[in-house]
């Protein structure tokens, strides 16, 4: 299965993927998330000049998708708005996506996106630095010692 296709089923998401337009061209198909059947705020368009959408939805919904293809670029950046999803909605313990999270930041193109998405959500990267610590660093509860 596709690993950008296997994040977003790990984090139990559905495509769901219909046809639209963009800028007046008619040649677009929108993948959108869904959560629990109904659909969320995360979409991605992506165009695939050759496929038709029966084609896309049997690619997605087989796991086998053409590498460095288009659709597989955007299936990348769908998943990246998956992630950013869970976070802002605390769908997932930051320990299990931070290796995404880290793969994100390391490209500007990308991390500038990211943050974008987060935001959108109602997040920022400094929350997420901050409930990470907490994650990893749990307070400890104090206990008092008896006085002797």
């Amino acid at each position: 299965m596709n690993e950008h296709l296997k994040l977003i089923n790990n984090l139990e998401y559905e495509i769901d993927v219909k046809r639209t337009t963009l800028a007046g061209d008619s040649g677009w198909f929108m993948m959108t998330l869904k959560e629990n059947g109904q659909v969320i705020d995360v979409e991605q368009p992506v165009r695939t000049d050759f496929m038709k959408i029966d084609d896309v939805k049997h690619a997605i919904s087989s796991g086998i998708v053409k590498a460095e293809s288009h659709l597989m670029y955007k299936l990348d950046s769908l998943a990246m708005r998956a992630v950013a999803h869970s976070i802002a909605h605390q769908r997932v313990e930051l320990v299990c996506v931070k290796p995404y999270i880290d793969k994100y930041l390391s490209n500007q193109f990308v991390s500038r996106d990211f943050t974008r998405e987060l935001e959108k959500h109602g997040y920022s990267l400094d929350k997420y630095e901050n409930d990470l610590f907490k994650e990893i660093h749990p307070e400890k509860p104090k206990v008092n010692k008896p006085k002797m």
